[in-house]
């Protein structure tokens, strides 16, 4: 059985985390890494409730 659960602040690490994972065994596939850039737009779409509104 699974949870769903909102993406909160907290979990920006744990994406990042799963990010840098995911991108190790195919180096050229992504061409933006997960750095702080990344991590801004990560934080503001927790903030971004417009988003939901379009569902």
């Amino acid at each position: 059985m699974f949870e769903i659960k909102p993406f909160e602040k907290d979990d920006i690490d744990k994406v990042i985390a799963f990010e840098q994972e995911l991108r190790r065994p195919e180096p050229d596939t992504y061409y933006w890494g997960p750095d702080e850039a990344y991590r801004s737009i990560q934080n503001a779409s927790i903030h971004d409730t417009g988003i939901w509104m379009e569902i």
